[in-house]
């Protein structure tokens, strides 16, 4: 792969090694990642991605954002990294039919979400299992939105203001953003929906609350209509406490909005640790009881 620039009347080429050309087409796809994602999507050993990733941020293709200044039980953040727009310029130029709308790379200068780094990284990771979880089962992705996609225009009094790709309207100034929206298909059958949430922390309260959100959404096919489809729309939510997931089952049990019939059939609840071992087995209904993935 390579890209050819003029400059001051010499050609420039960029040339990359089929390792780089991996790290840069999984960055197309998931827009953000770590070290350790990119080992897990196994592009290459870790010493090895360092090495390249390296290449890449000297070549003005891969930028990232650091966090040297945040500390997890005692160790240092990973890089967060993503493309440059000279990145999916190489891209688009050396890959037919790719356009920069199928490209997911930050449009704007504005990436070092501090405040968001644990849940975007774990919203990353739900987002490989899932990937990892179709390809398994030979499912085709349609569509895979995440809410760090944004559509709108940042300035005041525009008729679209910035929000996530994801927002689900719900009239009157009322609206679900959720984490991701998975579109997908099994063989011979319907495209599917699954509406994916991943909590951090231990607020069950606040799970609750959304998650009411998601019930208004199921039950009148908000999901299906965002994209024009004729589709069942299922949640998928990601724990990364045990003691929450628990919480919030025994709070589904008396809360009047989750008390109808056939509930079980559209919420499923998962430990994170679990969902990184395996999406198909990691998830019980709002019973608690046991389900695959494959079966939703």
């Amino acid at each position: 792969m390579s890209q050819r620039n003029k400059n001051h009347n010499h050609e420039h080429i960029v040339l990359v090694s089929g390792l780089q050309e991996r790290i840069l087409r999984k960055l197309a796809a998931h827009k953000y990642l770590t070290v350790s994602q990119l080992v897990r999507l196994k592009v290459g050993i870790r010493n090895r991605v360092y090495e390249a990733l390296k290449k890449l941020i000297d070549a003005k293709l891969v930028k990232f954002a650091d966090y040297k200044a945040l500390l997890r039980y005692g160790k240092q953040l990973e890089r967060i990294h993503f493309l440059t727009p000279k990145g999916a310029t190489l891209l688009v130029e050396n890959t037919p039919n790719l356009h920069y709308d199928n490209i997911r790379y930050p449009k704007s200068a504005t990436t070092l979400f501090t405040h968001d780094y644990f849940h975007r990284v774990s919203t990353i990771n739900t987002q490989i299992c899932i990937f990892e979880w179709l390809s398994n089962h030979s499912f085709d992705l349609i569509r895979y939105d995440t809410y760090f996609d944004v559509i709108g225009s940042r300035k005041k009094h525009q008729k679209e203001p910035m929000h996530a790709v994801t927002r689900i309207e719900f009239g009157n100034g009322h609206f679900l953003d959720p984490d991701s929206i998975v579109i997908y298909q099994k063989p011979m059958r319907k495209a599917q929906i699954l509406l994916i949430e991943v909590y951090n922390g231990r607020d069950a309260k606040r799970v609750i609350e959304q998650l009411r959100k998601h019930v208004y959404t199921v039950k009148h096919g908000l999901a299906a209509s965002k994209y024009q489809l004729e589709v069942v729309t299922k949640v998928c939510c990601t724990f990364e406490h045990e003691s929450n997931l628990q919480a919030v089952l025994k709070r589904v049990e008396i809360d009047p909005y989750f008390q109808f019939d056939g509930i079980e059939d559209y919420f499923f609840l998962g430990l994170h640790e679990n969902v990184m071992k395996s999406f198909e087995t990691a998830f019980v209904n709002l019973h608690g009881k046991n389900v695959l993935a494959s079966e939703i």
